[in-house]
């Protein structure tokens, strides 16, 4: 078997594999931009900043926004359970707001809804005038 000659070890340059002999000599060091205007762009590489949507802390209190008229007419959390399944919300929809169903979220919207003015009594009629039917013989005649 004929010997086979031995090469120099190579030296290896980014420690994963040997850099060929004829590059380490003609390798130059790359010019280091001044200042960032210098620095080319990259065709393809420019992302434009996605807006990040923050939502409110509070999503419950969108929604009691959303159904006010709902809220303060309501008389049990069931009746506003009622007319958010009429609008749609399902259980899955009431796990978006942290809630197990539409009946516990109905609930925390009835107990956040602030009570209302008691209900004023109806208004007093006014009492009739003194001429009033003096006034109904002339109309009639």
């Amino acid at each position: 078997m004929p010997a086979v000659p031995a090469e120099p070890a190579a030296e290896a340059t980014d420690g994963h594999r040997p850099a060929p002999p004829a590059a380490r000599a003609t390798e130059a060091p790359a010019p280091v931009p001044l200042r960032p205007a210098e620095i080319a762009a990259r065709a393809g590489q420019r992302r434009h900043p996605v807006p990040v949507r923050r939502g409110t802390a509070d999503p419950v209190k969108s929604l009691m926004h959303h159904h006010r008229a709902l809220c303060e007419r309501a008389v049990s959390p069931l009746e506003i359970a009622a007319g958010l399944e009429a609008h749609g919300l399902t259980d899955r929809t009431a796990a978006r707001y942290r809630h197990r169903d539409v009946f516990a979220l109905a609930e925390e919207l009835y107990a956040r809804t602030p009570a209302g003015p008691a209900e004023a009594p109806p208004p007093v009629a006014a009492a009739p005038h003194p001429d009033a039917g003096t006034r109904a013989g002339w109309t009639l005649l």
